[in-house]
Formats: C-alpha cells, structure tokens, sequence
C-alpha cells in the first residue's frame, strides 16, 4: 500500500476499498477537485455499500486525497486545537492568514451541520480568525445550510460547499499560506520563584 494511504487511512479495511476504487489517486491529475471528489464517491456508491461508517471513512480518503493531490498541506486528520475543548476536527490546516481553517465532512448532513457550527463557535471564540467549512455529497442539503449561513441563522459556519462545488473551496485554499503551527507557549512573563 502506498505511503500516503498509511498517513490517512482511518482503517485498513477503508483503504482497502479506497484503493479498489481509485488505485493511484495521481494519476487522475488531469480532473478538476470537483471532478475528482464527484466521480469517486460516484464510483464507491456504485460499490453498493451502505454502511455509514464506511462511507465516512471513504469520503475523508477521498477529501484527504484530493488536498495532497492539489497540494493543500500539510493538514491534520481526526485533529483538536489547544484550548478548545471538545471540538475534534475531520481536517484541520493551520494558516497564516486565518489560523485553523477546519473542515468538517459529512456525507449528508440532516441536523448534523448544528454541531458542525456549534464547533466552529467554540473554534473562533479562541482563535477569531479561524473559518470553518463543510464538506457534503448533497447539493440540496449544502444549499439549505448555505440559506441558513446566509440568513444568520448559524453562530460561526462560513460555507457549506457540496462535492460538486468544491472547486472553489480549493481555490480559496490555494490563497492562503498553509504552515505547521507554532508551538504554543503556555505562560509568558517575568518568571518569579523562590531561592534555595
């Protein structure tokens, strides 16, 4: 199994089909993200799997893929951020312009894009210039959840994009300066302590 499935795969058995669907995602270099996410997640379906748990892992190898296919990294995979408690991301980038940039991927969505936004809350009360967005299979679910966004009706989501869409997430990714984050210094100060 190539290197880079072993980096992120969430399991064997998911890389596994992962690879039966798409043997060397490189050598698909020609399509466009959306293409690419569009037409493998396509191809897994037509498997006929229906397992939930499987299609997550699938549509993380898929996402995760494209990015190091379009060469959005380093990122981080089932990640959490220093002083944000209880918020796991599915991706993470950390960049210089935003800081974390998340990105939260949901086959479909249903109610699921609630705790999507109450963790891109909890997200930006501690770095403000974060963004959060989701990734989703479903044109119509994105559009409702994009209504919502724009409405106010969400606290701190910045945009759902479905498969289809996803090129302009790549684009706007592409804008940004991607860095491993810095180490984060707990205390700074004059330090004071008492002599033996």
């Amino acid at each position: 199994m190539p290197h880079r499935y072993n980096l992120i795969g969430k399991d064997k058995e998911s890389c596994k089909l992962f690879l039966t669907i798409c043997p060397d995602f490189e050598s698909r270099c020609e399509q466009e993200p959306s293409d690419y996410a569009f037409n493998l997640y396509n191809e897994y379906k037509e498997l006929g799997m229906n397992n939930n748990s499987m299609n997550g892992a699938i549509f993380e190898l898929i996402i995760s893929t494209m990015l190091i296919k379009f060469n959005i990294t380093p990122f981080f995979i089932q990640s959490t951020v220093a002083f944000v408690p209880n918020v796991r991301s599915d991706i993470l980038l950390y960049t210089n312009e935003k800081g974390p940039v998340g990105l939260s991927l949901k086959t479909t969505l249903r109610e699921r894009y609630k705790q999507a936004d109450l963790e891109a809350y909890v997200l930006k009360n501690v770095h403000r210039n974060s963004e959060t967005f989701i990734i989703t299979a479903s044109e119509k679910e994105a559009d409702n959840v994009n209504t919502k966004i724009k409405n106010g009706e969400l606290l701190a989501l910045t945009k759902v994009y479905d498969i289809k869409q996803i090129n302009a997430l790549i684009s706007y990714l592409e804008t940004l300066t991607i860095i491993h984050p810095i180490p984060v210094q707990i205390i700074t100060g004059k330090e004071i302590k008492c002599m033996s």
